[in-house]
């Protein structure tokens, strides 16, 4: 069994200042979770002894670490930009390098679509597909779906989304492996997810810097994914459309 832990970056909104909707989704094969996990409560462990947070048990949430209106304080004890770089390079570097997982995503560029579409349809359509063939073609295997808890009512919608893509299968994919169901859970609860909000954050801010030229003052983010997270996407190095899907553009020059 593949377990597939999907985090959520972005939103479907438009218009909005945040131009990309990005799906990331993390494949770990079951033999190896418990290293993974083992792995996530080392560096916790490592990095709460080394900024002297109250403790280890703290959830690691991209955002919430970077951002002012929180205070930078979602550890349990405000830390200054400097350290929250090198809290996040340090967790990346260290998951990377330790732990066998691979990393599937798609985005969708909201400020290029030519017509309305269903973003959230088609960005979970083209990653199901994705995963569907990694799951055939690496592993053999089946996979269950896990993400993040938005809320019953949030949860259901996309429980319902992610049922009709598997059932109808898509004009390229007959769906036989993924399991036909999703399972919500706190990401407080799961290193998995947290990994994946981690890697999905480093991924959209690097789409962000080379598609619309933004965080141009950010030195860390574009040398930690070509050192270490781009070579877990699916297919590393010609990961264009395999583990990296971008709509409507394809032919973006990201590797």
């Amino acid at each position: 069994m593949v377990l597939v832990f999907i985090d959520e970056s972005g939103t479907v909104d438009l218009p909005d200042k945040v131009k990309i909707y990005l799906l990331n989704a993390i494949l770990v094969q079951e033999e190896y979770f418990q290293i993974l996990d083992l792995n996530m409560i080392t560096i916790k462990e490592v990095l709460a002894y080394k900024y002297n947070l109250p403790n280890s048990d703290f959830e690691l949430h991209a955002s919430n670490l970077f951002s002012k209106e929180k205070g930078r304080s979602s550890l349990g004890k405000k830390l200054n930009l400097i350290e929250c770089i090198d809290f996040f390079r340090s967790v990346l570097e260290y998951m990377c390098s330790n732990s066998e997982f691979e990393i599937i995503i798609t985005a969708i560029l909201k400020d290029k679509l030519l017509k309305p579409i269903n973003i959230k349809y088609w960005a979970y359509s083209m990653l199901l597909e994705r995963i569907e063939y990694s799951l055939k073609e690496k592993y053999h295997s089946r996979g269950i779906l896990l993400k993040d808890t938005e809320g019953i009512t949030k949860d259901k919608k996309t429980k319902e989304l992610i049922k009709d893509i598997i059932y109808r299968g898509t004009k390229y994919v007959t769906f036989q492996k993924i399991v036909s169901a999703i399972y919500f859970m706190d990401s407080k609860l799961s290193e998995g997810i947290q990994l994946s909000d981690f890697t999905g954050y480093n991924i959209r801010r690097f789409l962000e810097m080379i598609l619309y030229n933004q965080h141009y003052r950010d030195y860390t983010t574009k040398p930690l994914y070509k050192r270490f997270v781009s070579k877990k996407l699916r297919n590393y190095p010609k990961y264009i459309s395999k583990g990296m899907k971008i709509f409507p553009d394809n032919d973006i020059p990201v590797n």
